[in-house]
C-alpha cells in the first residue's frame, strides 16, 4: 500500500463525513500533518530517480556500516576523543550567515547524516496539546516506538501496533470492517511511511534554497545541542491542498537535526508542530506491544 497526501486529506474528509470525534482519531490527523511536514509525500519523485535515489540509499547505509565500524575499532585502540566524519553527500554544504543551500543537497545530506547515526530520540509538541516521546533506529531496518497522551505506537518494517485510550493493542491488518482496527491499521501505516528517513529527502527537496539565518541558540532546553545553525525555506511550502509555514530547521555542525518547528494548515485545521532532538547514536529500546 503507498501512502501519499491523498490519504491524509481521505482521512479528514472521513472524520466529517461520518462524525467520529474519538480523541485519538483528532491526534491521529494531526500526527499525520506533522509527518507530511517532515517528509512530504514520494508522489514528487518519478520511478527512474526513485529507483536511482533507492540504490543512493543502499551504498549509504554500507558507507554509514563502514564508517562505524572504522570510528569503533579507533576508539578500541584507544583514542579518547570522539571521531566525527561528515558524509560525502555533505561535501560542499556551508554553515555561515546568509549561505544558501540547496534543497536536494540538504536533503541527501541530512539522510546520510541520519543513517549513519542509526538512532534517535525527539519529543514532539503541538499547539493541540498533543506530546509525543520518540525514539527510532534503523539498521538498517526501521523500527520506531511513539508514546502520547492519547495513543501508543510501536512500529517495525513489517507489522505494527498501537495502542488505544481503553488500553487495548491492535496489529495492523487490511482484513477488517471494524472502525477502532481500521483507524489504528491506517495510523500505523502513515506514521511508518512519512516518518521513514528515506521519506525526509521529498520534505526537504520540496524547497529549492534553504537559507541560513545563524549559528544561534535552540529555542528547546531539551535538545541535544544547545546552540546550531538555524536554517529557513525561501518560501512557504503549497502542496495538495496544505500549507506549510513559518518553518525553522536548527541543525548541527554534524549535519543532524537539533530543532525543528512548522505550521501546517489543512482543511481548516491549523497546527504548529514541533521536534525537538535529545540524542543521535545513542541506545534505544523499542518496546513490545503491552511493554511499558
Amino acid at each position: 500500500m503507498r501512502i501519499t497526501i491523498y490519504n491524509i486529506v481521505a482521512l479528514f474528509k472521513w472524520r466529517h463525513k461520518t462524525g467520529v470525534q474519538k480523541p485519538y482519531v483528532h491526534t491521529l490527523l494531526l500526527a499525520c500533518i506533522f509527518l507530511f511536514l517532515l517528509a512530504a509525500c514520494n508522489d514528487t519523485t518519478d520511478s527512474n530517480s526513485t529507483n536511482e535515489s533507492s540504490e543512493q540509499q543502499v551504498d549509504t547505509i554500507a558507507d554509514a556500516d563502514n564508517t562505524n565500524e572504522e570510528t569503533d575499532e579507533t576508539n578500541e585502540e584507544g583514542t579518547s576523543q570522539e571521531v566525527q566524519i561528515a558524509p560525502a553527500e555533505c561535501d560542499g554544504i556551508v554553515f555561515e550567515k546568509d549561505a544558501v543551500i540547496d534543497g536536494n543537497q540538504l536533503a541527501n545530506c541530512m539522510m546520510a547524516a541520519m543513517l549513519a547515526a542509526k538512532t534517535g530520540s525527539h519529543i514532539v509538541q503541538s499547539t493541540s496539546g498533543s506530546n509525543s516521546a520518540v525514539d527510532f533506529k534503523w539498521d538498517p531496518e526501521f523500527a520506531m516506538s511513539v508514546k502520547s497522551d492519547n495513543i501508543s505506537i510501536v512500529l517495525y518494517e513489517d507489522t505494527g501496533w498501537m495502542q488505544l485510550e481503553d488500553g487495548r493493542w491492535i496489529e495492523e491488518t487490511d482484513d477488517t470492517l471494524d472502525t477502532d482496527i481500521l483507524i489504528a491499521t491506517n495510523t500505523i501505516k502513515l506514521t511508518r511511511a512519512f516518518a521513514h528517513p528515506y521519506m525526509i529527502t521529498q520534505y526537504l527537496a520540496l524547497n529549492s534554497k534553504w537559507k541560513v539565518i545563524d549559528e544561534l541558540d535552540v529555542p528547546a532546553p531539551e535538545a541535544f545541542k544547545d546552540v546550531a545553525w538555524k536554517l529557513i525555506p525561501e518560501s512557504p511550502i503549497n502542496f495538495e491542498g496544505i500549507t506549510i509555514s513559518d518553518v525553522e530547521l536548527y541543525l548541527t555542525d554534524e549535519f543532524l537535526g537539533a530543532y525543528y518547528v512548522a505550521t501546517a494548515n489543512i482543511m481548516n485545521v491549523k497546527d504548529t508542530t514541533s521536534n525537538t532532538f535529545t540524542q543521535w547514536g545513542g541506545p534505544v529500546t523499542i518496546p513490545e506491544p503491552g511493554g511499558s
